[in-house]
C-alpha cells in the first residue's frame, strides 16, 4: 500500500494534489497554472499580520543566455525569483504578539524536551 506524503507524493511520484487530509485530497494550484500557484500563496499570505503590503505577489525571470564559453557551451545568467516584493513582515508579532492579543496568550506554544545530559 502508498502511504501519502504531506507534500503530495506517493514514493517519489508527484500527484496533481496534495493531502492536507489522506482522506480528503486537495487540488494541487501548481498543477493547474502559475496564476493558481501565485493565487494560492497570496491567500496563505493573507493569513499573516503584514506592516506593509506587498507590492507584487511574484515575479520570475527565466535565465537568459548571456553569450558562450570558450568550448562553444552557452552560458546563462542566474534566474531571479521574487516573493511578496515591497511587503513588510514583523516575524516576533506574527509568531507571538498576534497570538496573544487573540486571547491565547495563557496557551503553551511549543513544548521542548532537550537531549538528556552525559554523565
Amino acid at each position: 500500500m502508498l502511504t501519502p506524503a504531506t507534500d503530495g507524493r506517493y514514493c517519489g511520484t508527484s500527484l496533481p494534489f496534495s493531502f492536507t487530509n489522506p482522506l480528503a485530497p486537495t487540488p494541487n494550484p501548481a498543477h493547474e497554472s502559475d496564476e493558481a500557484r501565485v493565487a494560492f500563496w497570496e491567500k496563505q499570505a493573507e493569513r499573516l499580520s503584514w506592516g506593509k503590503t506587498w507590492d507584487n505577489a511574484h515575479t520570475f525571470q527565466k535565465p537568459q543566455v548571456i553569450g558562450t564559453d570558450a568550448e562553444g557551451i552557452e552560458e546563462y545568467s542566474v534566474p531571479e525569483i521574487k516573493w511578496f516584493e515591497g511587503g513588510k513582515l514583523n516575524v516576533a508579532y506574527n509568531c507571538v504578539d498576534r497570538h496573544v492579543e487573540a486571547g491565547r496568550g495563557d496557551k503553551v506554544a511549543l513544548y521542548f524536551e532537550g537531549e538528556p545530559r552525559r554523565p
